[in-house]
């Protein structure tokens, strides 16, 4: 072994010794960036054996030094806290997400990275991007809101999952409509209320009716029909007394224009209710309660289908053998003032976006302004066998390389892969005071291998004296 070797030897130590004091410096610069992963360092020896050289069984000793290699343990689990975002989120399990840095291209290995860095807000056009200029990929849902054919299982065929990625976006989807399907009313009608002069009142005879304005009502309530397309439309339920307990009821548009088709009349119901001697109700007429068809003059907009409660009507309490006792939860008919309880439908008219909200099983949902939501993506996560070999690139995210296999596309909440956590950051999993402490290792060993070439340098320095001496 020649004395020059020694230089080798200090050399290399210095090179691995500054890789070392790189990652660390890496890692204490990131210690407050949100889904950093910890560098770590590990050394190899470098050892030369001359096999021309024998000594017994062992070649010639010729040592070499160290080598550095770096790793980034992107498996490890960082602390999720809590923040006030809804497309904030976070994994907890060992699961990736998938982005890219474009939102357009075709989605392979060379335009798809992945990353635990959760913060994504929406841009100009609605793509959810994090900070690092990546854009979230989801599987875009059904209109139905089930999730593509193939995409279902706990663990989805790569080439599938990947061909089927898109950006996340929350701009490109209008509110949703609800049309109004169910109308229910509770309301005391008065009993001591005069019935109307017979031959005054006929339902079908628009010079006789409530609908068209000759009759006046003696009890009213205005309420509205959301159709298809979310636009809504005043309908009013009337009602006046033609005999002792019993009611005429029509229900009619506030304007025929409002009605597709070529109506005649404001009408869309008639008939009667009755009411039992104890005030609760007795009957009702089908035609009351439909369902009852309803077309709307909004251009695209489906027939309606309204099914009218009034509630339970039946034979008075006490009676031998009925099947079905009248109650006063819906029509009640007392000698008091006519009393709206309550006039309730559902439907909801078009509503505009007021949030966003990611949950544990990755679906992101929109919601709207008319107390709506709808789900739009579920986002999947991606496992590798190895996650610490894959490649590092700028933005705190990873590529795969010949190392790593293919990834396994993986449902939210499944096996090990993790969970989505919303309103959420992974915090870096380094630890400060643990890098503090290894810099100063890293630092006495970066000295103590200079001190190596310099031992090896005043040796032959002595050399050199000892030849100019003769």
């Amino acid at each position: 072994m020649s004395i020059f070797s020694s230089f080798n030897v200090g050399v290399n130590g210095i090179n691995a010794q500054s890789t070392r004091i790189s990652s660390i410096s890496d890692n204490i610069a990131n210690v407050n960036t949100n889904g950093y992963k910890e560098a770590d360092t590990n050394f190899e020896s470098l050892l030369n054996y001359d096999p021309s050289m024998f000594d017994g069984n062992a070649g010639v000793y010729s040592p070499s030094g160290a080598i550095a290699k770096t790793r980034t343990l992107v498996g490890g689990q960082g602390v999720l806290n809590p923040t006030n975002s809804g497309t904030d989120i976070g994994v907890s399990g060992s699961g990736l997400f998938v982005v890219k840095s474009t939102t357009t291209g075709s989605n392979n290995a060379d335009t798809i990275s992945y990353t635990r860095a959760g913060a994504f807000t929406p841009d100009l056009n609605g793509d959810l991007k994090n900070d690092a200029g990546f854009f979230l990929q989801g599987w875009r849902l059904n209109a139905d809101g089930t999730t593509p054919a193939g995409l279902t299982g706990p663990q989805v065929n790569a080439s599938t999952a990947l061909a089927a990625l898109q950006t996340v976006n929350i701009a490109k989807i209008s509110g949703t409509a609800t049309p109004t399907t169910l109308v229910s009313i509770s309301a005391n009608l008065d009993a001591r209320q005069t019935p109307v002069a017979v031959g005054t009142y006929d339902p079908a005879d628009e010079t006789k009716n409530m609908a068209s304005g000759k009759v006046p009502t003696q009890f009213e309530r205005t309420f509205k029909i959301v159709d298809s397309t979310g636009k809504s439309h005043d309908f009013t339920m009337g009602f006046v007394k033609t005999a002792i307990n019993t009611w005429s009821v029509e229900v009619y548009a506030k304007s025929i224009s409002d009605l597709g088709g070529t109506p005649t009349t404001k009408q869309v119901a008639t008939g009667t209710v009755t009411f039992n001697g104890d005030g609760s109700l007795a009957t009702v007429s089908p035609s009351l309660t439909g369902p009852v068809a309803i077309n709307f003059s909004t251009p695209g907009a489906a027939a309606g289908s309204v099914t009218f409660n009034y509630g339970t009507a039946g034979q008075p309490f006490g009676t031998p053998g009925a099947t079905v006792i009248g109650r006063t939860d819906g029509l009640s008919q007392f000698s008091s003032a006519y009393d709206l309880r309550s006039l309730d439908q559902n439907g909801n008219e078009v509503g505009n976006l007021s949030g966003v909200n990611i949950d544990a099983e990755g679906y992101v949902s929109a919601q709207y302004d008319n107390s709506t939501s709808r789900q739009l993506f579920k986002i999947p996560l991606a496992q590798f066998r190895d996650p610490s070999r894959l490649t590092s690139i700028s933005g705190n995210a990873y590529t795969e390389n010949a190392n790593t296999g293919d990834p396994v596309f993986i449902g939210t909440n499944q096996a090990s892969a993790g969970k989505i956590q919303n309103n959420t950051l992974e915090q870096s999993t380094v630890e400060l005071e643990k890098e503090l402490t290894n810099l100063v290792i890293a630092q006495r060993a970066y000295q103590a291998n200079t001190n190596t070439v310099t031992t090896t340098n005043e040796l032959l320095q002595n050399l050199n004296t000892m030849g100019s001496s003769r």
